[in-house]
């Protein structure tokens, strides 16, 4: 259903993989040992070439968050050279999922994307969030409420969790939908 969301079977457990995109954590790193690497290559041709050739993947890390269902575990990931780097933590079993409206441009998520896409006219975003009793995860952001609850319906099909359509439930209230 998601372009951004891999189910895998893998000795009979389920794993969900949601990618975030690129990751701009190390971005400056890897762009500092790239134009190193070739201001230098006249000095230390092959080793200046190896830390350019190095900073490539760093420069084009991305970043997720993995699922395993069967054995409720959840980590946040960075993946260089095609590895996926991060530790497993078990979540508990009143993890909840949480579809939420939020007007502010601040979120952890996709900050490029935002600024972008905010100067043409977006208000709103729609968060599609783990709560949870170690502290909330947030997996995805929409700026349409119902692409947004096709993915959370999804999601919480996919991760077995109660889920929570915040927003939703008040536009019910409110007799709007």
């Amino acid at each position: 259903m998601s372009s951004n969301l891999s189910t895998k079977l893998k000795k009979r457990e389920i794993i969900v993989t949601i990618n975030r995109g690129p990751s701009f954590d190390f971005f400056y790193i890897g762009l500092i040992l790239i134009v190193a690497g070739i201001a230098l290559a006249s000095e230390l041709s092959v080793v200046c070439l190896l830390i350019a050739i190095a900073g490539v993947p760093i420069l084009l890390s991305k970043k997720g968050i993995q699922f395993d269902v069967t054995n409720r575990r959840r980590r946040n990931y960075y993946r260089y050279f095609g590895l996926k780097i991060g530790n497993w933590y078990t979540y508990p079993e009143d993890d909840e999922l949480w579809l939420t409206k939020r007007s502010s441009r601040n979120s952890g998520l996709n900050n490029f994307q935002r600024v972008v896409t905010s100067d043409i006219g977006f208000t709103y975003w729609f968060d599609i969030t783990v709560a949870s009793s170690t502290g909330d995860i947030e997996i995805l952001e929409f700026n349409d409420y119902f692409e947004a609850k096709k993915e959370f319906e999804y999601y919480a099909g996919v991760l077995n969790m109660k889920s929570v359509d915040d927003y939703g439930n008040s536009l019910i209230e409110r007799g709007i939908i």
